[in-house]
């Protein structure tokens, strides 16, 4: 019996079960766009932090979603972002990552029959995305360590024994303000996301680890699915995260 062979997938189902979580609370960039954090549980909501304003009357909230109202979505902002690009090259991809997220945010929104999307926040209720940071995986040592696997067995272990997942997959943060229709703040959250691993690239490859912000476009697109469920859902819904996709494109 081949012992070497027969443990490979005991060993690539315990990093499986180990990589699911994609988000850290404590590596959220705190840039000055919100002021206030608070660990939030991800079953419930989608993102690492949730903060509402305290003694806020959200019963208005779960009525105004029953109905259609009006949701005024400014451009995602680079303002707030943390550290420098790393050369031309990268920060031409990260204004390409800002600008898909706008994109996505307006289909995924589109796609809610209650929303009224404004071009004037006068009467609206208004949300605002600020992108924290972003880094890339490090697709030249995504393709060293996948020549190795091919080379020695077992080729998607080692990727994950000799890479840190930063550089597997890289990250992503971001944050946003919720204001009512009268201008008020009245919610913030915020995020940092690893790159979503999927169930084909777990056990064979993942194309995203050989393409630069590729892991980082599909949080995004991600993350515009979450906000325009959490646009439409009552106050008690849970809508929570998803923590492996099932594509590896």
């Amino acid at each position: 019996m081949d012992v070497k062979n027969s443990l490979l997938p005991l060993c690539g189902l315990a990093l499986l079960l180990g990589a699911c979580s994609t988000a850290d609370f404590n590596r959220i960039p705190h840039t000055g766009f919100i002021n206030h954090y608070n660990q939030a549980d991800q079953n419930v909501v989608p993102f690492s932090s949730y903060w509402v304003a305290p003694g806020y009357d959200w019963s208005q909230w779960d009525k105004m979603v029953a109905g259609t109202y009006k949701l005024h979505v400014k451009p995602v902002t680079l303002a707030y972002y943390n550290g420098k690009p790393a050369d031309a090259e990268d920060a031409t991809a990260i204004e390409g990552l800002r600008s898909y997220f706008d994109e996505r945010l307006k289909a995924e929104f589109a796609k809610k029959s209650t929303l009224q999307l404004s071009d004037s926040p006068k009467g609206a209720w208004t949300l605002e995305i600020a992108l924290l940071e972003a880094r890339s995986a490090k697709t030249g040592k995504n393709l060293a360590t996948g020549v190795l696997g091919e080379a020695l067995g077992g080729g998607f272990i080692w990727k994950r024994l000799i890479s840190s997942k930063d550089e597997r997959t890289g990250h992503l943060a971001m944050a946003g303000r919720i204001y009512d229709a009268n201008g008020k703040l009245v919610a913030e959250v915020a995020d940092f996301a690893y790159g979503m691993s999927s169930l084909v690239g777990t056990a064979l490859i993942d194309t995203k680890d050989f393409r630069r912000y590729a892991y980082q476009r599909k949080t995004v697109e991600q993350w515009a699915e979450d906000f325009a469920d959490l646009a439409v859902s009552p106050l008690e819904k849970k809508v929570g995260r998803t923590s492996i996709s099932i594509s590896p494109f």
